[in-house]
């Protein structure tokens, strides 16, 4: 079996259940940034083509797969800041949900090396050398290591979820991107 798996196999199950919202965080928030994209197109290529302003307030028509709806310019801006700033909030919430749990892990992991060393002592021969600047040396470095490891491992997660719904978003956005140019 996997290590990777492995680990994740003994977390606590809040952790695990902190991480799947996190990850669904993530997903929702690329979500409502795909939909800013989608929202933000119609009002770009209309504001390129007129060619004097007394035309801005026409209707723009949104269309999407098997829908359109029609939007006036001051509706579509207002859709376009609404989802623009939903997306970032649940992104900043998305990243400090991630921090708060590769927190936890760090804090699980301390915790186990305290258990193996304290505690799980087969002999007493090597009591002199399990001090706190032992245990100190072995949270401060290894588990700092594990700790930042997981981190990053856990943003390439996201930033990838990130970066697939936008590219599936672009395919369904672009046909209507190259028209309207």
């Amino acid at each position: 079996k996997n290590k990777y798996f492995k680990f994740y196999n003994s977390l606590p199950k809040n952790i695990k259940k902190g991480l799947y919202i996190t990850f669904a965080l993530c997903l929702i928030s690329s979500i409502f940034e795909t939909l800013t994209i989608f929202s933000i197109n119609p009002l770009a290529s209309k504001l390129f083509q007129i060619s004097n302003l007394e035309k801005v307030s026409n209707k723009i028509n949104m269309g999407f797969l098997f829908f359109s709806l029609d939007f006036k310019l001051n509706q579509l801006i207002l859709i376009s800041i609404l989802l623009s700033t939903f997306s970032i909030i649940i992104r900043l919430i998305s990243l400090r949900n991630l921090a708060k749990y590769v927190q936890k892990i760090g804090v699980y992991l301390s915790n186990r090396v305290l258990i193996a060393v304290l505690i799980n002592t087969e002999d007493d021969s090597n009591l002199g050398s399990q001090g706190s600047d032992y245990i100190t040396s072995l949270t401060s470095t290894q588990i700092d290591y594990a700790v930042n490891s997981i981190n990053a491992q856990l943003l390439f997660i996201s930033n990838l979820f990130t970066a697939l719904i936008l590219s599936i978003g672009l395919i369904y956005i672009s046909p209507q991107i190259s028209l309207s140019l």
